[in-house]
């Protein structure tokens, strides 16, 4: 396998599983004190905004070679500002909802980054 193929996969993996460690902070912090509440504009629009962050992956994919260490690490830095806002949104408010709807578009994002054979030798 290609060098640089195997160093681009261990930091989209190691990123990946970083989620669980927002799950388990969640987890400790709330644990089974949630309170039902209704969402407001503010956190609304914030949970909108974050669902921009695929996009820009993309556009920036689709525009220039995103597979260099160091533009690939600012990327997956990037990609977990949906997970960063769900978190202190459900942590804010004493829900776990705001986290579960943030984890689909950092998903999307983390799909978008996956590092290929074909993707990494393509460079423009």
């Amino acid at each position: 396998m290609n060098e640089k193929l195997f160093d681009l996969r261990r930091f989209y993996f190691s990123f990946l599983y970083l989620s669980f460690i927002y799950l388990g902070i969640l987890l400790l912090i709330l644990g089974s004190r949630v309170k039902h509440s209704q969402p407001d504009l503010i956190s609304q629009t914030l949970l909108g905004l974050t669902g921009t962050v695929p996009a820009v992956i993309l556009f920036l994919k689709k525009t220039r070679y995103i597979f260099e260490k160091k533009v690939y690490i600012k990327l997956l830095i990037f990609s977990q500002i949906p997970l960063i806002v769900g978190t202190v949104l459900s942590m804010i408010h004493f829900n776990y909802i705001y986290f579960l709807i943030s984890y689909p578009i950092f998903l999307a994002g983390c799909l978008l980054l996956l590092p290929t054979k074909k993707s990494v030798e393509r460079k423009n």
